[in-house]
C-alpha cells in the first residue's frame, strides 16, 4: 500500500525495526564505504548553548513535516539532539546527530552535526537490522537527503549560524 510506505514514520515493521537500525547503525561500520552516505558540518551558532539547542529544537518542528523528521532524543543536559528519517518511497532509516560543543564562550557556540543512513536495506525487510550487519562492506549512496535534511534544519534557524567545515567524511 503506497500510503503506508509514504508514511513519515514508516510502515509498521519499519517503525519496530528501525530503532535497532539506529543503534546498531552497520552504515557507519567502515572507513570508505560510509563516504557515500555521511554528511558532517560544523556549526557556529551565536548564542548560548541553550538558545541554540532551543532553536535546533524549533528548526526540527518546523522541517519536520516536509523533511519527514521523527524526533528521537533531545537531551537538553548533554546537549544532544538526535532525529531520525524513513525515506519516503522505501523506508530506509537515516540519522541525524547534533553534539554541542560546551568548552567555548557563553556567546557563541559550536555544534557539530552528522546525518548518515543507517543501512544498505530498508527497514520494512524483515531482519534488515541483521542482514544490514551482514552487508555493512557494501558501499551505497544517499542521493543527498543527509546533507538536504541537515540544511533544512539549519536553514529553519532564528540564530545566525556560520558552517565552519562540511561535507562528506570518511
Amino acid at each position: 500500500n503506497n500510503r503506508t510506505m509514504s508514511n513519515p514514520h514508516g510502515c509498521c515493521l519499519s517503525q519496530v525495526q528501525a530503532p535497532l537500525h539506529v543503534i546498531l547503525r552497520p552504515g557507519l561500520w567502515l572507513p570508505g564505504s560510509r563516504t557515500p552516505h555521511l554528511y558532517i558540518e560544523t556549526w557556529r551558532i551565536e548564542g548560548s548553548p541553550q538558545n541554540a539547542f532551543k532553536d535546533i529544537l524549533n528548526a526540527i518542528e518546523t522541517v519536520e513535516n516536509r523533511a519527514r523528521l521523527i524526533l528521537r532524543q533531545a537531551d537538553e543536559e548533554q546537549l544532544f539532539i538526535q532525529v531520525m528519517s524513513f525515506t519516503k518511497l522505501c523506508n530506509w532509516v537515516d540519522v541525524v546527530e547534533i553534539q554541542f560543543d560546551t568548552a567555548l564562550s557563553q556567546t557563541d557556540t559550536v555544534a557539530h552535526v552528522k546525518g548518515f543512513s543507517t543501512g544498505f536495506l530498508p527497514a520494512w525487510i524483515p531482519g534488515s537490522f541483521i542482514l544490514n550487519c551482514v552487508l555493512s562492506c557494501i558501499p551505497f549512496g544517499d542521493h543527498g537527503m543527509n546533507a538536504h535534511r541537515i540544511m533544512a534544519i539549519r536553514d529553519s534557524m532564528q540564530l545566525s549560524v556560520n558552517v565552519e567545515n562540511g561535507g562528506r567524511a570518511c
